[in-house]
């Protein structure tokens, strides 16, 4: 393939448990990582992520105390230790109160960024 894309939910300020799982399988040494591991090297990495809560809840002066950026820097981590290119994470936030007509906005836009792939 020529990117790696993780959809997910945020979940405890991580991915869900099937994700990490997956990366636990598929990021080895000696694939993703060391003197070998140089099958994704070079590949783009885009994280599409959203959160229940919206923008503000993800500041220093809000509930999570924390920006999303920050809270996802393991997996900015893990594409520099496997050579990935890490993307701007694309986030759709404050989903828990979003109408039927904004997620659906929300959906053809993320749509449209997978199109690219």
């Amino acid at each position: 393939h020529d990117a790696v894309v993780m959809l997910f939910p945020f979940y405890w300020y991580s991915s869900p448990a099937i994700l990490s799982e997956w990366q636990d399988a598929v990021l080895t040494y000696g694939f993703a990582y060391g003197s070998e591991g140089t099958q994704l090297h070079g590949k783009p990495l885009q994280l599409v992520v959203s959160t229940g809560g919206d923008a503000q809840a993800y500041t220093t002066q809000g509930y999570n105390r924390y920006p999303v950026q920050d809270l996802l820097l393991p997996f900015h981590a893990m594409a520099n230790l496997t050579g990935m290119d890490y993307l701007p994470p694309h986030l759709v936030q404050g989903v828990s109160d979003m109408s039927d007509e904004q997620l659906a906005q929300e959906a053809a836009g993320v749509a449209a960024l997978l199109g690219k792939w």
